[in-house]
Order: C-alpha cells, then structure tokens, then sequence
C-alpha cells in the first residue's frame, strides 16, 4: 500500500526521496485485506464506499468520494455478477476504475477484476519497452506501462516509497519494486491529473478513452495491441487530451462508460488540485518483486 500510494501521492518539495505523479491529490485510504487475506467481498463493498455509495451494515456513507479508484490487486476466476455490478454502480457515479493486470504471466481473461468490463486494466512493460516477462495478457488489457523486469539486483524496477517494518512501521526506506500495481498506480495519478485539468468537461469513460488513444507504440512485437493494450501510457499525451477531448474523441468527445483502477474523487474546495484518491490496500497477496526479495501485491 505504501508503494503504490508512493508513485501516485508523494509529496514534493520537501527535499526527500521521490515526488509521487500527482502529489498535489488527496489520498482516501481503504483497508481491503488483511495480513490472513479477506474475501471477494470485501473489495466490493470498498468499491461501493469509495464511490460514496451505501454499503449494508456501514453505519456511515463516505462524504468525500473517490473519482479515482486503484485497484492494485488480482485474484483467479471470472468478474462475479457482484463485482461488476460495484465497478458499474461506482463508474454512473463518477469514478474512474483502475486496475492491475496481474503478474502471473497467464491469460488475463482468468484474473479478476482485471477481466471486468468498465474498468481501465494496466500491463506492463519493462525499462526497454518489451513485455514484462511477469504480466497476464490479453484482450482485456487496456494500456500498459513502465513496470520494470528482471532478476535483482541487477534489474530494472520503479523506485517508490518503502518502509523497513515486517508488520509495523520501523524506519523508512527507498525500494525498486516490479509489477502492474505499480503501472496501474501511474495510470491512476495520471487521470487523477486529468480530472483535475478539466473536471469539468470529462466523465470516467472520457477518461479510459484518452487513456487508451494517447498511448505511445510499443517498440518490438513482444507486444502488440491483442495482448498489452493499445500501447505505453504517455503522461503529457494523455493531459493535452484532457484539455481537449474533441481533439482524440472527434464526435465521441461526450461518451459515457469507465474502466479499471485506483480512484480518485473530485470534492468543491479551492484547493490547486481538487482531486481524492482511493487507494484498496492489499496486504499479503500473492506477488511480491523487490531489491530485498520481499514484496508487494500485483
């Protein structure tokens, strides 16, 4: 959780170790699974908070929802009747879903929520741009980015926040890290900068569309548009999108619908950047690839 709320939200100058994409947003922090892992369930009421929506025997709704909901986790089997109806529910309400592709290097169509519909699903690439030996793949992924690859220590990673701590905080550190939690963490910072560019104008399936139509080209055949989405995420491309939609949508500029991730929510303050991220924290899940062979979830 810390890592992929590092490369979204870090803060910035403050003269210490990284800047998270979009660190001016605001975190809106859900606890999903614990140490022992947790049920199906408990994403989907997440989902359903987040989004500001009432969940059964929560005494209280949330006030400030998420217009960016991150989903940096994974699990087998198909979208349950449950799970879309939440990523739907949370899409007519606003947000944008983010999600992980996985990193079991399988067919993505078996991963879920990576598998559902109107969610924006983020592969990964490696520092040269080819596939990441590590990624699930296929037609349901959306766009892909840098995720690092390769053994330690001599491998390419994304350096995020860190803490020294097996089950408390202890003292912080810097990590190289790997995976689509990581992507899906830069894909979701990236809209949240897009909500805040033009809040006004887009919707959440506006959003997976630039996303997807912003892409830069994959460099070798490693990758292609049938397995890693429709290219790289080009942070710069996908703003001047957000500023002019018409210019990537032509007459769709006005469509509806959403895809997966971690979200965000836009709230009415004056703040520079009005814009709230949800982040599902996922402890012990199954993937975890860093410098000192612990690891994180997808």
């Amino acid at each position: 959780g810390l890592a992929v709320a590092g490369v979204m939200v870090a803060q910035s100058n403050n003269d210490r170790d990284i800047a998270g994409i979009d660190f001016a947003a605001k975190l809106l922090p859900v606890r999903v699974l614990g140490t022992c892992g947790g049920s199906s369930t408990d994403v989907i009421d997440a989902i359903r908070w987040a989004a500001g929506l009432p969940v059964a025997g929560v005494p209280y709704d949330n006030l400030t929802p998420a217009r960016v909901i991150n989903l940096s986790l994974s699990g087998d089997g198909s979208c349950s009747v449950e799970e879309q109806a939440a990523i739907n529910d949370a899409v007519n309400a606003g947000a944008v879903v983010v999600v992980a592709a996985g990193n079991e290097g399988t067919d993505v169509a078996t991963i879920s929520p990576a598998n559902c519909d109107n969610v924006v699903t983020v592969g990964a690439v490696g520092r040269d741009g080819r596939l990441a030996s590590y990624m699930n793949t296929g037609e349901e992924v959306d766009l892909s980015g840098p995720g690092g690859d390769g053994d330690f220590p001599n491998a390419d990673g994304i350096l995020t926040l860190s803490n020294i701590g097996g089950t408390v905080p202890v003292a912080d550190r810097l990590d190289e890290i790997q995976g689509t939690s990581f992507t899906t963490a830069q894909t979701s910072a990236v809209a949240a900068l897009m909500w805040a560019a033009n809040g006004s104008e887009l919707n959440p399936g506006m959003i997976q569309e630039i996303l997807r139509r912003t892409t830069r080209a994959f460099p070798d055949s490693s990758c292609d548009t049938n397995t890693c989405g429709t290219g790289i995420l080009d942070a710069d491309a996908a703003l001047a999108g957000a500023l002019d939609p018409a210019s990537v949508l032509g007459s769709s500029a006005n469509t509806g619908g959403g895809g997966g991730g971690c979200a965000l929510v836009v709230n009415g303050s004056s703040r520079f950047d009005p814009v709230y991220f949800l982040l599902l924290i996922a402890a012990g899940l199954r993937r975890y690839c860093r410098s000192s062979k612990s690891g994180l979830p997808e």
